[in-house]
């Protein structure tokens, strides 16, 4: 029997809590890739989640981001690591583990962060665990609360990573420019990027396949939020950065070194056109 339908795992769960539905899509990308694909500590946590979900069979989409922003903190020498709606994924252990970051602040809403904390208690075996600050990344306390966090934890000589995976596919024009402008302090301080994955939101040509249509449909129905649907092209993501007053910088997706199961000719076509979201903000003098 499937390791996600099994009813014995119910007692390693974690009480479970009232959620929002924004917080339940963070459950799948987890799901999916324990289901599907071979990524170190996938499987440990999706089976001491606290609910049931059945995988998307998307796993391919899945693992390309999660290794997509490991890919970005390896290359651009990112040691100090801001993860906005961090979810389930591990990215702190596994990157800790190897030795890739030096402090490292997960943000999420308090439903997630406490089940996640509660993960990886189980999962550290020494006394590394990254710095939690829970909250809505659209309410400025939080921000507060992680500037306050880097600016007590984070050395002045290394640039800083943000990086949010899963939920930029969420947002609208007001929300993206919220996040910038809140992050942008942090970002000309300390100097460093933000980045997140592409995302079938932001290709409407794919719109026109009905299962990546549909796919989208789904996860718009389980998150309560249209925004999925509601697509924008790749030059006009492109322009509403810039018009942010920041530069913008792609890199390809993974796609060579995935374990997906579930990687076919269509997936394959998908993710050769999905590029990684890099961005810097101008220089201030620049912006006048």
């Amino acid at each position: 029997m499937a390791w996600w339908r099994n009813k014995k795992m119910k007692q390693e769960m974690i009480q479970e809590q009232k959620r929002s539905p924004v917080a339940d899509t963070a459950f799948l990308p987890l799901i999916d890739m324990a289901a599907g694909a071979c990524v170190p500590f996938v499987e440990f946590y999706a089976r001491r989640l606290p609910v049931q979900m059945d995988p998307v069979g998307k796993s391919h989409l899945a693992e390309s981001r999660y290794l997509g922003a490991e890919k970005v903190i390896e290359e651009k020498d990112l040691r100090q690591i801001i993860e906005l709606g961090a979810g389930f994924t591990p990215h702190y252990q596994n990157l800790n583990g190897e030795g890739l970051v030096d402090s490292y602040i997960e943000v999420d809403l308090p439903e997630n962060s406490e089940i996640k904390q509660g993960l990886l208690k189980q999962a550290v075996w020494d006394e590394s665990m990254p710095t939690f600050v829970q909250g809505n990344v659209f309410d400025r306390k939080t921000w507060y609360s992680i500037g306050h966090h880097a600016f007590q934890n984070f050395s002045e000589e290394k640039p800083v990573g943000i990086f949010a995976e899963g939920f930029m596919q969420y947002t609208n024009p007001e929300q993206r420019k919220y996040l910038l402008d809140q992050m942008r302090p942090l970002l000309e301080e300390f100097g460093g990027f933000f980045f997140f994955e592409d995302s079938l939101t932001f290709h409407p040509e794919f719109s026109e396949i009905p299962e990546m249509r549909a796919l989208s449909e789904r996860m718009s129905k389980i998150s309560k939020n249209d925004q999925l649907t509601n697509y924008i092209s790749q030059e006009g993501l492109t322009h509403e950065f810039e018009s942010y007053g920041f530069y913008v910088e792609r890199m390809p997706a993974p796609l060579d070194n995935l374990t997906s199961r579930d990687l076919d000719d269509e997936g394959r076509e998908v993710l050769s056109r999905f590029q990684h979201w890099i961005l810097t903000p101008r220089p201030s003098e620049v912006l006048r």
